[in-house]
């Protein structure tokens, strides 16, 4: 059976998804580890740990980064990053996230969910490589498809540390982007634990802007179908795949679809 660990930012619509989600699939999450978007590591901690209070969830929380991979933090918000009033009884583990994330990555049964800044797995994958290679697959609940939210082609999550999503999308792991055009954080989780659901997506070639004022955190896909040679210059460059992008709820059409 595989195991899920959980990376979220506390935001009150991805605490909505994840309560949901464990009413169902509780025995599969095995840690929920935090990490820092507008919201500090201490109220995104307080904010999961109330959740799982209030549903008797037994479920670990680890503290990740503070700050993002190398840039200085941004000061931005989303309606969705509220403090819970209450403080919770539960407190959170001492190991790092990062190093909790490591130790899971072992047999390739790990699945991770991510579900802010990817700066948590980008620090794994800095930290030790060859253990991260282990990692079934990296479910990332972020990025655009069409259009951004906090810029016009830049997805909150990978705008806050543009750095750590470069660096994942550079890693030879099999990565699965729920962008935002599919909807909120419930609707989107229900297909990483229901694959079969998904009629829609796309091989593509993904990397991220860390460089331009319009563009930067961009998820720049190029999901090109080659067959298609007369939609290709005779010259362009095709880079090999190094993701799967889900279009479920989507209109918008890219180009050939997986099979």
């Amino acid at each position: 059976m595989n195991k899920y660990i959980i990376d979220t930012d506390g935001n009150t619509e991805a605490l909505q998804a994840i309560e949901s989600i464990l009413k169902e699939q509780k025995e599969k999450i095995i840690a929920i580890t935090i990490v820092s978007s507008f919201l500090s590591l201490k109220t995104a901690a307080n904010n999961v740990l109330m959740m799982l209070e209030r549903n008797n969830y037994n479920i670990p929380v680890y503290l990740g980064a503070e700050n993002p991979l190398s840039q200085p933090p941004k000061k931005l918000s989303l309606a969705s990053h509220t403090s819970s009033l209450k403080k919770a009884n539960k407190t959170v583990e001492e190991v790092f996230a990062a190093n909790k994330i490591i130790t899971e990555a072992t047999d390739n049964d790990l699945e991770i969910i991510a579900m802010g800044p990817l700066t948590n797995i980008a620090l794994a994958i800095i930290k030790n490589r060859e253990k991260m290679k282990n990692i079934k697959a990296l479910n990332i609940l972020g990025g655009m498809l069409f259009h951004g939210d906090i810029a016009p082609l830049s997805e909150y999550n990978f705008y806050m540390d543009a750095q750590a999503a470069d660096c994942v999308f550079k890693f030879s792991v099999p990565i699965k982007l729920f962008p935002i055009d599919m909807g909120n954080y419930s609707e989107r989780i229900k297909y990483v634990f229901n694959p079969d659901l998904i009629e829609k997506q796309y091989l593509s070639y993904t990397r991220i802007e860390t460089q331009g004022d319009i563009t930067y955190g961009a998820n720049i896909n190029d999901a090109r179908d080659i067959s298609q040679t007369e939609t290709t210059a005779k010259n362009t460059v095709l880079r090999e795949k190094n993701c799967i992008i889900v279009a479920e709820n989507t209109t918008e059409i890219i180009n050939k679809e997986v099979e």
